[in-house]
């Protein structure tokens, strides 16, 4: 399947640095795509190369099905970790010099301002902005437009509890939109929270790429625990069961399916066992994030 943006070999050697490493990848259109890594893994860097900033050293990558090029550029719009914008201009003019110069129709301007929040405050000078407005009109400029992708570096780094929950919203919303949405973050949690798909680099090595659901969905846990002695027992031969772990003196047992909870609450009850806690739950994106490192060993 085509993507939306797909890399073939895609390398970046910075003299002895190997940046970025053979990678291989494709992004399909209206996924919500999460680059995941430790620091120095490669994610800016094939960020810079994908958005033509970084010249690759091998390899190359395509957009839309068509080698990089200036008019393919036009169609994705790029949020920088730190907005640049003229701090004496207000949110409206700082708007208005950039549909200049992307030769976006300025009556796009009120509109993408209403979907950031900012249109009560377009005529406030950009100095008097929070970090969280700042990055919100920085998602309006890139908005002008109308790209089909947009690419957000570490969107929410440096904002509040409160910033980070209207940063995911406003990308959730635009993702309902149908654009393909690629955003390089190291907060997990957000992540999973809102996106369909991640990719894993460590070291510019891509270890995995996916649909969230897949390794996170495709198997259930449940945290049981009841004063029983018989309990480990008891869980260790639920015909359903995978394995046990223990953690802060809970048992979780992995199940083959979701919706397991009932049939291990009957079963216990069956043995003469009470559960005073039983609630399912699932591997958060953290825990699969650490088993990928691991297994490439880190």
């Amino acid at each position: 399947m085509q993507g939306d943006l797909t890399t073939s070999s895609l390398s970046k050697t910075y003299g002895k640095l190997q940046a970025v490493r053979d990678l291989d990848l494709t992004i399909n259109a209206g996924e919500v795509f999460g680059l995941l890594g430790p620091n120095g893994s490669g994610k800016t860097t094939f960020l810079g190369m994908v958005t033509g900033v970084v010249n690759p050293t091998s390899g190359s990558f395509q957009w839309f099905g068509e080698p990089n090029s200036h008019h393919q550029r036009k169609r994705i719009g790029t949020i920088l970790e730190t907005p640049i914008f003229y701090p004496y201009l207000s949110g409206r003019k700082n708007l208005e010099l950039i549909a200049r110069i992307k030769v976006a129709d300025p009556l796009r301007i009120d509109p993408v301002l209403d979907r950031v929040d900012l249109l009560s405050r377009a005529d406030d000078k950009f100095k008097t902005y929070s970090l969280g407005m700042k990055q919100r009109l920085a998602i309006a400029g890139a908005l002008l437009g109308d790209p089909d992708v947009l690419i957000f570096d570490e969107p929410t780094n440096g904002l509040d509890p409160e910033g980070i929950a209207q940063m995911r919203t406003l990308i959730s919303g635009i993702a309902e939109t149908g654009k393909t949405i690629i955003l390089a973050s190291h907060l997990l949690d957000e992540v999973q929270k809102i996106c369909t798909h991640f990719g894993v680099l460590r070291k510019g090595e891509l270890l995995h790429s996916g649909p969230i659901d897949e390794v996170m969905g495709s198997k259930a846990m449940i945290e049981v625990w009841s004063d029983d002695p018989g309990l480990e027992a008891a869980l260790k031969s639920f015909k359903n069961g995978i394995r046990i772990e223990v953690q802060n003196d809970r048992f979780i047992l992995h199940v083959d399916k979701v919706g397991e909870s009932a049939a291990l609450n009957k079963y216990l009850f069956e043995k003469g066992i009470t559960a005073s806690l039983l609630v399912p739950t699932k591997k958060s994106l953290e825990k699969q994030f650490i088993e990928i490192l691991d297994q490439a060993g880190r």
